[in-house]
Protein backbone atom coordinates (compact mmCIF):
# COMPACT_ATOMS: atom_id res chain seq x y z
CA UNK A 1 0.00 0.00 0.00
CA UNK A 2 1.42 3.61 -0.90
CA UNK A 3 0.93 4.50 2.61
CA UNK A 4 2.25 2.03 4.52
CA UNK A 5 5.52 2.20 1.53
CA UNK A 6 5.69 6.71 2.75
CA UNK A 7 5.83 6.15 6.08
CA UNK A 8 8.90 3.07 5.50
CA UNK A 9 10.62 6.35 3.77
CA UNK A 10 10.89 8.15 6.32
CA UNK A 11 14.38 8.11 8.35
CA UNK A 12 14.29 4.86 10.84
CA UNK A 13 16.48 7.24 13.34
CA UNK A 14 13.77 9.32 14.80
CA UNK A 15 12.04 5.69 15.54
CA UNK A 16 12.41 3.94 18.54
CA UNK A 17 10.89 0.73 16.08
CA UNK A 18 11.71 0.16 12.32
CA UNK A 19 9.30 0.88 10.17
CA UNK A 20 8.55 -2.89 9.06
CA UNK A 21 7.01 -3.00 12.77
CA UNK A 22 4.00 -0.39 11.75
CA UNK A 23 2.86 2.48 14.03
CA UNK A 24 1.61 4.08 10.44
CA UNK A 25 0.09 7.08 12.60
CA UNK A 26 3.26 7.44 14.22
CA UNK A 27 5.28 7.47 11.41
CA UNK A 28 2.69 9.97 9.58
CA UNK A 29 2.75 12.37 12.27
CA UNK A 30 6.59 12.78 11.96
CA UNK A 31 6.37 14.11 8.42
CA UNK A 32 5.09 17.09 10.41
CA UNK A 33 7.52 17.33 13.19
CA UNK A 34 10.70 16.67 10.70
CA UNK A 35 9.53 20.04 8.65
CA UNK A 36 10.74 23.37 9.72
CA UNK A 37 9.13 25.36 6.77
CA UNK A 38 6.33 27.37 6.96
CA UNK A 39 3.85 24.37 5.55
CA UNK A 40 3.69 22.82 8.43
CA UNK A 41 0.20 23.90 8.77
CA UNK A 42 -0.89 22.16 5.43
CA UNK A 43 1.67 19.46 6.11
CA UNK A 44 -1.01 19.02 8.86
CA UNK A 45 -4.34 18.87 7.62
CA UNK A 46 -2.28 16.49 4.44
CA UNK A 47 -1.54 14.00 7.52
CA UNK A 48 -4.81 14.05 8.81
CA UNK A 49 -6.10 13.42 5.32
CA UNK A 50 -4.10 10.90 4.87
CA UNK A 51 -4.63 9.37 8.16
CA UNK A 52 -8.84 9.13 7.31
CA UNK A 53 -7.48 7.24 4.01
CA UNK A 54 -5.59 4.52 5.72
CA UNK A 55 -8.04 3.51 7.95
CA UNK A 56 -11.31 3.76 5.91
CA UNK A 57 -9.20 1.09 3.29
CA UNK A 58 -8.67 -0.98 6.08
CA UNK A 59 -12.56 -0.42 6.89
CA UNK A 60 -13.15 -1.48 3.24
CA UNK A 61 -10.22 -4.29 3.48
CA UNK A 62 -11.74 -6.01 6.21
CA UNK A 63 -15.37 -5.68 5.43
CA UNK A 64 -16.07 -3.50 8.16
CA UNK A 65 -17.57 -0.40 5.57
CA UNK A 66 -20.20 -1.30 3.33
CA UNK A 67 -19.80 -1.95 -0.27
CA UNK A 68 -16.76 -4.09 -2.20
CA UNK A 69 -15.32 -0.40 -3.08
CA UNK A 70 -15.56 3.11 -2.37
CA UNK A 71 -17.51 5.35 -5.06
CA UNK A 72 -14.84 5.88 -7.54
CA UNK A 73 -14.88 9.94 -6.46
CA UNK A 74 -13.85 9.10 -2.70
CA UNK A 75 -10.80 7.25 -4.60
CA UNK A 76 -9.68 9.58 -6.65
CA UNK A 77 -9.68 11.91 -3.48
CA UNK A 78 -8.19 9.80 -1.89
CA UNK A 79 -4.92 8.77 -4.30
CA UNK A 80 -5.07 12.90 -4.77
CA UNK A 81 -4.30 13.40 -1.07
CA UNK A 82 -1.46 10.37 -1.27
CA UNK A 83 -0.45 11.24 -3.50
CA UNK A 84 0.12 15.12 -2.24
CA UNK A 85 1.61 13.87 0.79
CA UNK A 86 3.99 11.74 -1.14
CA UNK A 87 5.43 14.87 -2.91
CA UNK A 88 5.89 16.64 0.41
CA UNK A 89 7.48 13.96 2.21
CA UNK A 90 9.89 13.91 -0.64
CA UNK A 91 10.93 17.50 -0.61
CA UNK A 92 11.34 16.92 2.93
CA UNK A 93 14.13 13.43 2.82
CA UNK A 94 16.11 14.85 -0.07
CA UNK A 95 18.37 16.95 0.33
CA UNK A 96 18.64 20.72 -1.52
CA UNK A 97 20.78 20.99 -4.56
Amino acid sequence: MRIEQLARQLPDAVFATPSRQGKIALRLWSIVALADTPEVPILRNQVLRVQRVYSLTSEYLHSRRAGLVPPPMELMTWQEDVAALETAVQHLITPPS
